[in-house]
């Protein structure tokens, strides 16, 4: 089984250069446009095949979601 990181955008919904593309799985769109995820509300959530650098989340505004949060989700 590969592991999966999940990452939530925190400005902007998800498109073309908008997020980090080596790695990327899955995109969501919560609804409505913003869910609450761990308290925090996001226009997208990412699934990745790999975690992200702290310089990656800094560049596109990403937070880490922990790791189990949408395995049932999926």
């Amino acid at each position: 089984m590969s592991m999966k990181y999940w990452y939530g955008m925190r400005l902007r919904e998800a498109a073309p250069g908008c997020q980090p593309k080596i790695g990327l799985m899955n995109i969501r769109y919560p609804k409505p446009n913003r869910d609450l995820v761990q308290g925090k509300k996001y226009w997208s959530i990412l699934t990745y095949s790999r975690p992200l650098t702290d310089e990656e989340c800094h560049k596109y505004d990403l937070d880490r979601i922990e790791q189990n949060y949408y395995d049932d989700k999926e």
